[in-house]
């Protein structure tokens, strides 16, 4: 099949391991602090550009505010 995009659904160490095969990185990020033992890898600026990030603040559907990040590798 011609798939134009695969995506990885981890915990941690498959994101971490997944990341030198990665072009393209959908993050949610979530605007809170919450105690947890999983996370995911840091995101080297030098080789990532963020190219999109939508807010969206809390409302009835969603507790806290969030943002949807884009980031490319660099060429």
């Amino acid at each position: 099949k011609n798939e134009s995009e695969v995506f990885i659904l981890g915990g941690g160490e498959v994101f971490k391991k997944a990341m030198p095969y990665t072009d393209k990185i959908y993050l949610t990020l979530v605007h809170a602090s919450f105690i947890g033992d999983t996370f995911f890898p840091g995101i080297d600026t030098r080789i990532f550009e963020l190219i999109e990030c939508i807010f969206h603040p809390n409302d009835t559907h969603h507790a806290y505010n969030f943002s949807f990040l884009t980031f490319t590798r660099k060429v």
